[in-house]
C-alpha cells in the first residue's frame, strides 16, 4: 500500500522556542529570497519542517536535510519509534526545527528541504536566492 505521507517545510531566518510551548517563525521566505550581492553571507537560517502521516502509518526514522544547491546546510537524524505524535484527527504530526550557519551562497540557487523515512523519500518546493537587482 502506498504511503501517504506529505510535509511542508519553512525557511526563514530565525527559529525561536517561546514561552508557553511555541515557536516563533522570524522572517519567513516565500518563494525568493533577495540578497544585495554575491557571494552572499547570512549569519544563520532555520527550516521548520512538519510530517503528517497516517495515525496507522507511524514514522519510525527520520532523516531531514536542508541544501543550498547541493551544499548540506544541516541534518537532522532521528528514531521517531518511541516519539508519541500529535494527533489530528486520523493523522499524525511531527515537527522538526533546524537552524543552520553560517550560511555562504557564492551564487544564485535554490534553497530546499528533504525528508526521508523508513518508506518515503520527499523532497520540499524551493526558494529562489537571487539578486535583487533581478527583482521583476
Amino acid at each position: 500500500m502506498p504511503s501517504d505521507r506529505t510535509f511542508y517545510s519553512i525557511i526563514c531566518d530565525d527559529i525561536r522556542h517561546e514561552v508557553g510551548d511555541k515557536i516563533s517563525l522570524m522572517g519567513c521566505y516565500s518563494g525568493v529570497m533577495f540578497v544585495n550581492e554575491f557571494p552572499a553571507a547570512l549569519p544563520k537560517l532555520g527550516a521548520y519542517t512538519r510530517i503528517v502521516a497516517d495515525h496507522d502509518d507511524l514514522i519510525q526514522s527520520i532523516r531531514v536535510r536542508f541544501f543550498f544547491q547541493k551544499k548540506l546546510l544541516g541534518q537532522i537524524n532521528g528514531d521517531l519509534s518511541q516519539i508519541k505524535p500529535e494527533r489530528i484527527g486520523d493523522r499524525s504530526s511531527y515537527q522538526i526545527a533546524m537552524v543552520c550557519g553560517p550560511i555562504n551562497m557564492e551564487e544564485a540557487g535554490d534553497l530546499r528541504v528533504e525528508v526521508e523515512t523508513e518508506n518515503d523519500a520527499l523532497v520540499s518546493e524551493t526558494i529562489k536566492v537571487m539578486l535583487r537587482s533581478d527583482r521583476a
